[in-house]
């Protein structure tokens, strides 16, 4: 049964999330820097208050498939190998809609060409990125999933919202994501998979060797664990990361590449 708590305690969050993008965009505007200013643009647009039109419709049509996906009876194999409910992953794992409007706001202000997400779900918040790119008018998106009945249900959500600028691949970050990385340099990632300390710094430092002159990286779950903040310090103080932001849940990285 849904909780009906959990909508509050999200925008509960999200007021929070934003009160600190705001003290975030005012303290890298105050360096006067241009990469600073670049990454105070993107954290902003996240998190205004105000939808357009555009935005408006994209939310409607992604969160009825959200709404979807809840209601279905369907189990795929996930983690742990069990058979578990679309509903339960999808209500339990899938970004909340505000969460994932600041990944669309990050990637319309940003306008990457080359993007690649680690840990798919059901396609919720990669079907915002997607959106955002075909905002753009360019670029495509490469997503990771270990678990080929999750990719199964993003597949559906994709063709369903008509985004044919994203793709899902399925296996353990282990085998895909360096595939994925060679094939050209990105300037966009969205790190959401395996949230443990050296794991996530190590995708880092394989993601940096693989990226643009310039590129935008986001990681969730930076407040899952001790473990994961120290990931997040070790690496915002790595000598590529050009300017950083902590929202809470999300932290961005603009990266030197190249």
């Amino acid at each position: 049964m849904p909780d009906p708590l959990r909508p509050l305690l999200h925008a509960l969050r999200h007021s929070r999330v934003r009160s600190r993008a705001r003290a975030e965009a005012a303290r890298l505007r105050g360096t006067g820097d241009a990469d600073a200013l670049l990454l105070a643009e993107v954290v902003e647009r996240g998190v205004r208050p105000e939808l357009s039109a555009g935005e408006r419709r994209w939310v409607e049509l992604i969160e009825a498939e959200r709404r979807r996906l809840s209601a279905s009876t369907e189990t795929v194999t996930g983690p742990g190998q069990a058979d578990t409910s679309v509903a339960r992953i999808t209500r339990n794992a899938s970004q909340p809609w505000r969460s994932a409007m600041i990944l669309y706001g990050a990637v319309r202000a940003f306008r990457p060409e080359v993007c690649v997400e680690m840990g798919t779900c059901v396609g919720i918040s990669a079907a915002y990125q997607a959106a955002a790119l075909a905002d753009n008018g360019a670029g495509r998106l490469v997503t990771l999933e270990g678990y080929e009945g999750l990719a199964a249900q993003a597949r559906k959500v994709f063709a369903n919202l008509g985004l044919a600028n994203a793709e899902v691949r399925v296996g353990r970050f282990a085998a895909t994501l360096a595939p994925a990385l060679a094939e050209e340099p990105i300037d966009y990632a969205y790190v959401d998979g395996h949230h443990h300390e050296d794991a996530t710094v190590a995708y880092y430092e394989l993601i940096r060797a693989h990226l643009r002159p310039k590129a935008l990286l986001v990681f969730d779950d930076i407040d899952y664990s001790a473990g994961m903040g120290r990931a997040w310090e070790r690496i915002r103080s790595d000598s590529a990361v050009l300017a950083h932001a902590h929202l809470g849940r999300l932290a961005f990285a603009l990266v030197r590449g190249g």
